[in-house]
């Protein structure tokens, strides 16, 4: 399953939440640590500083952030680098508890609340995790947290793993509709060549497509601490442009250079502006996934408020159930003269929804004697069609 996120794409009550504009920012190891593995305070200060200042501003902000191993390299420390993977699990999981204190400790001095989110690659494959996470994401961007995130080295293994936070920062930007991706580098940006080798390496500052002449300029840089390369920053950036999402490398140390790019809108690093926009690639997802002869007739009140309102799709609009389909499945809404509305990753399988079709939300809980989500179908997991 990939890992484009659907949303209302009309005006929705909650405006103030809805409008604000979410940017997922990744942070790398070789930026958020110093030479002996030590979380680089004074740089980690700055940067929330500035988050900060964009949170008052009305953005909604994600972190994807390295640097868990390197921190526990410092606390557990090898004579010898090991590829060992266990004790890079081992060093991970020591390493993250010192990562999120910072975090913590440094956004608090703001007022921020911040959660860790800690994913791999199962959570954007199968469908009912995917949905799950994508439900757990936007609330807390709904409650003003910001979610802190990094792959679960812990329990990640081959064929689960994400491989570096640069393929999961373009990932979790797809998931939640993210509108901007910026990665933080310690380069100013995509060159021809690499800078750190090559003086005559002239940084490209637009990038309209990324062509296989591109992908050769890409230079895997070594090091000690850190997966990703400027190969893998680039493919990050081309999957997040396909689903939609203008992106970004830029030197993370640049002083503000968040202010300068999200406030003051100026040019910095390389930009890669959104090849399609959000709502077609969502839409061109959504009806590869639809599962057949499966949909909700829903009654006009429904369809006025999915329409005009930008509501989520409530139980007691829901007049009919067809088909069978389980939770985190794509199905069609339906008017009841069989016109249709639109497309949305359901909340409840086929027999549950059956069950609480018609009732209010309140007593979801008690015919179900579970409780997910107050909705169907939420607002953010729909894409109308219908004028």
């Amino acid at each position: 399953m990939d890992t484009f996120l659907i949303r209302v794409e009309a005006e929705t009550h909650d405006h103030f939440f809805m409008k604000k504009k979410r940017i997922v920012i990744k942070i790398g190891t070789n930026l958020i640590t110093t030479e002996d593995c030590s979380l680089d305070t004074k740089f980690l200060s700055n940067l929330v500083e500035q988050i900060a200042t964009l949170v008052k501003k009305g953005f909604s902000i994600t972190i994807v952030t390295s640097g868990a191993v390197a921190c526990g390299r410092k606390i557990i420390p090898l004579k010898k680098e090991t590829k060992f993977i266990p004790y890079r699990q081992v060093l991970a999981s020591v390493g993250q508890s010192v990562l999120m204190h910072h975090y913590l400790s440094l956004f608090g001095k703001y007022g921020i609340t911040v959660a860790q989110v800690l994913l791999t690659n199962f959570d954007f494959q199968q469908r009912e995790t995917f949905l799950n996470t994508k439900n757990i994401l936007h609330r807390l961007l709904s409650l003003c947290v910001i979610p802190i995130v990094n792959e679960n080295d812990v329990t990640s293994y081959e064929g689960i793993e994400l491989g570096d936070n640069d393929n999961l920062a373009s990932r979790l930007a797809s998931m939640i509709d993210a509108d901007t991706l910026i990665i933080l580098s310690d380069v100013d940006g995509f060159f021809t060549d690499n800078p750190k080798k090559n003086p005559l390496a002239k940084l490209i500052p637009r990038v309209e497509k990324i062509t296989q002449e591109i992908e050769k300029m890409a230079q895997t840089v070594s090091s000690k601490t850190s997966r990703g390369g400027m190969l893998s920053k680039l493919k990050s950036a081309e999957y997040a442009v396909t689903a939609g999402i203008d992106s970004y490398i830029v030197p993370g140390k640049k002083k503000d250079v968040l202010i300068e790019i999200l406030e003051k809108e100026r040019h910095v690093g390389t930009f890669f502006p959104a090849q399609t926009s959000r709502k077609d690639s969502r839409k061109k997802w959504m009806q590869a996934q639809i599962v057949k002869n499966a949909f909700l007739e829903i009654d006009e009140g429904a369809i006025h408020a999915l329409c005009h309102r930008g509501a989520s799709l409530l139980p007691s609009g829901i007049r009919k159930v067809a088909g069978k389909f389980k939770r985190g499945d794509v199905i069609e809404i339906r008017a009841i003269d069989g016109d249709l509305i639109g497309f949305g990753l359901v909340n409840y399988d086929s027999k549950n929804v059956s069950k609480i079709q018609g009732k209010r939300t309140e007593e979801i809980e008690q015919l179900l004697g579970t409780f997910f989500d107050p909705e169907v179908i939420h607002r953010d997991n729909l894409l109308i069609v219908k004028n």
